[in-house]
């Protein structure tokens, strides 16, 4: 069933360069190829696009006791909070195809320059044209760059600012039953490690979702012959790994996962990550399959996440 691609809104950013032209959209959830070059610092001139509302975003308050209500208030204050330099904590941040570097907290996003200062913030359902605020987001590290939004039970995919069509659709269609996300870090195809997205959930529980297929993006596929044993294992390989205890298996991880992003560098794997938890954020790194927490040899092991967005001392709470 055939649908219109969405029409494109603008992303009002100073340093504005042009969005790649999109490739031809894949049937199944995520792909890739890890760059060679380092980020691209400018932002984009052309934002996503999709069916935006009429409304504003909008919050059911709860029914129960004045407690509640208050809770309820409180949080719909901090979604409308436009510094992104008070210390409230982000709900997702995403490397776009283009290299820019996007936040999101409550109902707001902020594209971040060069030297990682925020551009002023816009509304989420205004320009990308989904409900908000958002559970999290992550862009695939691979050729293409299709960036995924989890809200609730749904997720939405684009790709150069543009709706796929066809979304939102449930999660459990796309990825499997995982639950709750709070966070999500997009791995690279690296040698022989596949190209994945950890997914972190409530509870510190984790889970990693393996993609079947990365994007050649006009390179010459090899095609190998193809065994039943063989397919076979890649079908086993595409599959939503098992939950992770992240305590009991990931050594000084922190067990709150808010929010996750993978960097454009010029490392060997083309990346660097970095995981947020609640005012804070660690660097890792990944050793083989698993993410590992970096311990600066001098300073602390954690920094806080106002220092990321390179925000002035005036601006913090």
């Amino acid at each position: 069933k055939s649908e219109s691609t969405p029409s494109e809104v603008v992303l009002s950013s100073p340093d504005a360069s042009t969005i790649l032209p999109a490739d031809e959209n894949p049937t199944e959830g995520p792909s890739s190829i890890a760059p060679t070059e380092g980020p691209i610092s400018t932002a984009p001139t052309k934002g996503p696009s999709g069916t935006v509302p009429t409304e504003g975003p909008t919050n059911t308050a709860p029914k129960e006791g004045p407690t509640n209500l208050l809770r309820f208030f409180f949080f719909k204050e901090n979604d409308y909070d436009t510094n992104l330099c008070s210390g409230r904590p982000v709900s997702g941040l995403t490397t776009l195809r283009n290299g820019t570097i996007v936040v999101f907290r409550g109902h707001y996003f902020w594209t971040l320059d060069k030297h990682r200062n925020p551009d002023p913030p816009q509304l989420i359902t205004s320009v990308w044209g989904i409900p908000s605020p958002i559970d999290t987001v992550y862009t695939r590290c691979n050729c293409q760059g299709k960036t995924y939004f989890f809200k609730g039970k749904n997720y939405w995919r684009f790709e150069n600012g543009l709706m796929d069509p066809g979304f939102p659709k449930p999660i459990s269609m796309g990825f499997g039953q995982i639950g709750h996300i709070t966070a999500a870090l997009s791995i690279p195809k690296y040698r022989s490690r596949k190209e994945s997205v950890i997914f972190f959930k409530r509870g510190g529980m984790a889970q990693k979702y393996t993609y079947k297929v990365t994007p050649n993006c006009g390179k010459k596929p090899r095609i190998p012959m193809l065994t039943v044993r063989t397919r076979a294992r890649r079908q086993a390989a595409a599959a939503l790994g098992q939950v992770i205890n992240i305590s009991k298996t990931w050594r000084g991880f922190p067990t709150m996962v808010t929010s996750a992003v993978s960097v454009p560098s010029r490392v060997k794997e083309g990346y660097k990550y970095y995981i947020f938890s609640q005012n804070n954020y660690h660097s890792i790194k990944m050793e083989r399959e698993k993410p590992v927490i970096l311990k600066p040899a001098t300073g602390p092991k954690e920094t806080s996440a106002t220092s990321f967005f390179k925000c002035p001392e005036t601006q913090k709470n």
